[in-house]
């Protein structure tokens, strides 16, 4: 995952595609770093974006984004994905929701976690390409 944490605002994308598909969403820090690292599954996509821009913006409501409930606290976040985009900002906003990321700011920092092994034998494509 991250060889050494930094001061920065940190938020993780983990992806798997086995089982129940689904994803998972973490703000990492110092402290927690080791232990997130610990929780990622083999195989799956990690990606991980450093001080985005996470103030919701009506620009935002025409491309897939996720959205988050504040406060943006250490470990697993609660979110919700938008695939497609939405209609207003109120929509959003309306559902308990005061942050927003456009996934595809996502796609810039990613690596695959490898097996147990330590052999990586999984490969994705970009987090927006395949959704």
């Amino acid at each position: 995952m991250v060889a050494k944490a930094s001061e920065r605002f940190t938020l993780l994308c983990e992806r798997w595609a086995y089982g129940a598909y689904g994803r998972r969403w973490f703000r990492v820090t110092r402290e927690n770093v080791a232990e997130l690292a610990r929780l990622m599954r083999p195989r799956s996509l990690v990606c991980v974006a450093s001080d985005p821009v996470l103030q919701p913006r009506p620009e935002l409501l025409e491309e897939d984004f996720t959205a988050f409930v504040a406060p943006v606290l250490p470990g697993e976040l609660f979110y919700r994905s938008y695939p497609g985009g939405a209609d207003t900002l109120s929509e959003v906003t309306g559902g308990g929701f005061s942050f927003m990321l456009a996934d595809r700011v996502m796609g810039d920092w990613c690596a695959v976690v490898p097996d147990s092994d330590g052999v990586n034998r999984a490969q994705w494509e970009s987090l927006g390409e395949s959704d």
